[in-house]
């Protein structure tokens, strides 16, 4: 993505505390480290422990959910090109969790009908279906109802669900879990909102190829968690060699924006993209800068990518002898990494917010194929 394109995805999820949209293969490890993720982006919330338990656990039913119906034997095409999408945001007391995976046709009518019952049944009704196919020990297919009558008692709310026929093999299978973290039944008010984004998200994941998306608080709290989702992910996709070099990119971006980035209410909001087009992988963030360091930022990016080879390697060099960290504003070491690893094709923009602050973005190129040949 480029600068302007990140800046108007972040403006597009102005309102999400927590927005993260994942976009590779599903396993037990990938779910426990996006539970942490959510886990410790809720820490700060009111009653965050049973909060958290909730979510963790529809989070765990989501990807249940995508490993029981997301095997397709026969697609009909490349199979990598649809692969399964899962996000998790929250807006203000309202939690949504979505995903989105490949379904035989022949699954299709099954499937429908089961979801139809479940949302035409009350919370009673739900619990006696619940313990009816656990009495009666129901084939696996059947006792795949499990799950999705889980989904709906522990969030009080009706799943939302719509299938989209992609050819004559398989549809894509979207669903939506929603509840409010007040109690309240007002959820309804926004759901549908919440699932078109969803959908939204799906297609421009689709469309950019894109590995993450993530948008929230980056303090030095939520770091971590971030970093642990995106290294596995990274490993998925990605050749060993390749994949430590992205990871230190992103590393290096992630942590310029928890140390100079503007906090608001203890938060620092910020958002970054990571993905792939042909042979180059794009790492895009963006944050929030005040503006005093606006000027400074800009002049030592426009310098570091602009000048030579030889005079990058001394300033370079200079930089780590003083090792001169800047406090606000300042590229110091990290950014320098950054140009020197993409051969300084990076991209950067400045947006005017408001007196106080704007929004800093910066994407960066890595060519995969152009650094096999170097080795």
């Amino acid at each position: 993505m480029n600068t302007e394109d990140i800046y108007t995805l972040f403006n597009n999820l102005k309102e999400d505390n927590l927005c993260f949209v994942y976009h590779s293969n599903f396993n037990d490890e990938i779910t426990d480290r996006i539970i942490h993720l959510s886990e410790t982006n809720l820490s700060t919330l009111p009653e965050s422990t049973s909060l958290s338990r909730k979510v963790s656990f529809l989070i765990a039913e989501c990807f249940q959910n995508v490993l029981t119906h997301g095997s397709i034997q026969n697609p009909g095409f490349h199979i990598d090109s649809h692969s399964t999408i899962f996000s998790i945001r929250n807006i203000g007391q309202f939690f949504f969790i979505s995903s989105s995976n490949l379904i035989s046709n022949n699954d299709v009518a099954d499937l429908k009908s089961k979801l139809l019952l479940i949302n035409n049944l009350d919370t009673e009704e739900l619990k006696l279906l619940y313990l009816s196919i656990l009495k009666n020990k129901l084939n696996t297919s059947e006792n795949s109802g499990l799950g999705l009558i889980e989904m709906a008692r522990r969030s009080g709310h009706k799943l939302d669900f719509s299938f989209q026929r992609i050819n004559d093999f398989v549809s894509f299978f979207y669903i939506q879990i929603k509840f409010d973290s007040s109690g309240s039944a007002e959820t309804s008010k926004i759901h549908n909102h919440g699932f078109d984004s969803h959908n939204w998200l799906h297609d421009l994941m689709n469309t950019r190829n894109l590995y993450i998306i993530h948008k929230g608080d980056f303090s030095n709290d939520t770091l971590l968690p971030i970093i642990h989702v995106v290294e596995k992910s990274l490993e998925t996709h990605l050749a060993k060699m390749v994949h430590k070099r992205i990871f230190h990119l992103l590393v290096e971006l992630l942590q310029n924006i928890s140390l100079h980035g503007f906090s608001t209410h203890i938060r620092k909001e910020a958002i970054f993209t990571i993905g792939q087009q042909n042979d180059e992988i794009n790492i895009s963030t963006g944050n929030y800068i005040e503006n005093q360091y606006v000027d400074k930022l800009k002049n030592h990016l426009l310098h570091i990518s602009s000048i030579d080879h030889q005079e990058f390697d001394k300033l370079y060099k200079e930089t780590l002898i003083r090792d001169s960290i800047s406090v606000k504003g300042g590229a110091g070491v990290g950014l320098l990494d950054v140009v020197k690893e993409c051969e300084q094709k990076i991209k950067f923009d400045f947006f005017p917010v408001d007196d106080q602050k704007s929004f800093f973005s910066i994407s960066v190129l890595f060519n995969i194929k152009k650094y096999f040949q170097e080795l």
